[in-house]
């Protein structure tokens, strides 16, 4: 017989701890609430706990870790309260630049529209959070809506160090900055294509950019001259892999580039257009470890990695289809003329 539990009483103690209780108790009571299944729970304004994760008062760090425990445990991040904003909104009114990261990485939607028009930008840039509005900037929230009261992001922007973001998001969308002479600097229109290759070289996690990746000995599956295909699970690795898929997807792009409808397809598109995970979907890293640490037996991703300076130089992602009974090779990306030897 199913286990009958006894009905959960809520009150606004078991949100509020979240928020403003010292790190260590925040983080037992989220443990606590994972373990007895009450996580899922919401408040009279349909708030979830991820609100009040997001909403904390203090570091960015323990917003983050929160954050992180909830979604691991299936709270979803995007949920929607009566005013129609998400856990992002708060994190932004705070200032918390990772944890901002973490939740649009995760799928909660940038360009959310609350009740009152406005998106979590707007709560950034009222607050001044000006690294919070970079970030978001950074991540393509579109900067131009104006709330019920006809206001923009822009009339709001009354620090002189928010003007300035603004002003260079605007020049950031068409411009590249080019070298001319010694001690010379211009702009030109970026292309479609450089576009593109500015958003594949992005790096996708929140940790600081690292592209080596350590292995063991036993890890190895093939080793030859400087290069040895490898067996490795990392968050590094996979993020570094992320890189490496992005520009997977940017290689079959330059096939089209000189098409008269290339500059009309998004990322996103091309990305579907050759078996990609977008951006947008889900957190793609999180995937990628998903399949190096064997956690998907369908798919297996093999790095080569450079023997002395442990930069991955290469990937083969394969897939194995029982109804066909074979192996699927989806995707190589080398950079060094690895795999073809």
């Amino acid at each position: 017989m199913p286990v009958r539990r006894a009905p959960v009483t809520i009150n606004d103690d078991m949100f509020l701890t979240v928020r403003d209780a010292p790190f260590f108790k925040a983080r037992q009571h989220v443990a606590a609430l994972v373990a007895s299944h009450q996580c899922q729970m919401k408040t009279v304004m349909q708030q979830t706990l991820p609100f009040f994760a997001a909403a904390r008062y203090g570091e960015d760090e323990e917003a983050l870790e929160l954050c992180d425990t909830l979604l691991r445990a299936g709270v979803p991040l995007n949920q929607l309260d009566d005013n129609r904003q998400t856990a992002l909104f708060y994190a932004a009114r705070q200032g918390h630049v990772h944890t901002c990261n973490f939740l649009v990485c995760s799928r909660s939607d940038i360009n959310t529209i609350d009740k009152f028009g406005e998106t979590a930008l707007f709560y950034a840039v009222k607050r001044s959070r000006v690294a919070a509005v970079e970030m978001l900037l950074d991540h393509g929230v579109d900067f131009e809506v104006v709330n019920h009261k006809k206001q923009s992001v822009l009339t709001a922007a009354s620090a002189s160090e928010l003007c300035t973001v603004f002003q260079e998001a605007r020049k950031k969308r068409r411009l590249e900055v080019t070298e001319g002479e010694p001690g010379q600097r211009s702009k030109r229109p970026r292309s479609a294509l450089e576009q593109l290759e500015a958003w594949a070289d992005e790096w996708p996690m929140r940790h600081p950019k690292i592209e080596t990746a350590d292995f063991k000995q036993k890890d190895v599956l093939k080793s030859e001259g400087e290069y040895s295909i490898v067996k490795v699970s990392s968050p590094i690795a996979a993020a570094k892999l992320r890189v490496l898929e992005k520009n997977f997807v940017v290689d079959h792009a330059k096939l089209m580039k000189d098409e008269s409808w290339f500059a009309k397809l998004t990322h996103e598109q091309w990305s579907k257009s050759v078996g990609v995970l977008p951006d947008e979907v889900e957190l793609p890293v999180r995937g990628i470890e998903k399949v190096l640490s064997g956690a998907n037996p369908d798919h297996f991703t093999l790095p080569a990695i450079n023997k002395k300076t442990k930069l991955i130089a290469g990937y083969v992602h394969c897939t194995l289809s029982e109804e066909d009974n074979a192996l699927n090779v989806n995707h190589i990306k080398d950079l060094a003329g690895v795999v073809r030897r």
